[in-house]
This record gives C-alpha cells, sequence and structure tokens, in this order.
C-alpha cells in the first residue's frame, strides 16, 4: 500500500513517480502541491460543460502507476504520462 501523500510528495520534487500492482490510499489531488502554472486556451465545451481551467499546473515529473486500485475512490486503472 501507498499513501498517496508519498506520491504528491515526489510529485513536488519533481522526481520521477513508478509504482506497479499497488493500491493507492487517499486522493491524488495536484491543487494542493505547489507547481508551475501556466495559461492554457480552452474551448467553451471544454470551460463550460467540462469545467477545465484556463490555469493548468504543470508536472515534470515522468508518471507511471499500472494496474492500481485507489482504496477510498473504488477505482481501478493503468496508465502512465
Amino acid at each position: 500500500m501507498v499513501q498517496a501523500s508519498e506520491i504528491l510528495e515526489k510529485i513536488q520534487k519533481e522526481v520521477p513517480v513508478e509504482y506497479h500492482d499497488v493500491i493507492i490510499e487517499g486522493d491524488l489531488d495536484l491543487t494542493m502541491l505547489d507547481l508551475p502554472e501556466q495559461r492554457v486556451e480552452r474551448t467553451g465545451i471544454e470551460i463550460n460543460v467540462l469545467g477545465l481551467a484556463e490555469i493548468a499546473k504543470i508536472v515534470a515529473s515522468r508518471i507511471q502507476i499500472t494496474y492500481v486500485f485507489s482504496w477510498l475512490g473504488l477505482t481501478s486503472a493503468s496508465g502512465s504520462c
């Protein structure tokens, strides 16, 4: 089991994040991190329907998380960015 706070700390420090076959406990809330921000051009649909902000936080860390089970959110996913 990996705490979401551990992953967020790695993202904040801009170090690679790599986990396989783990349970993440907690929320991966990037809004709490002090990350650089950049203005992004959005369409009306992106803003009004999808609720995306025109200011985006920039994540410099390479993130790879595969076959994860979110303990609190009861969500499973696999992917990387």
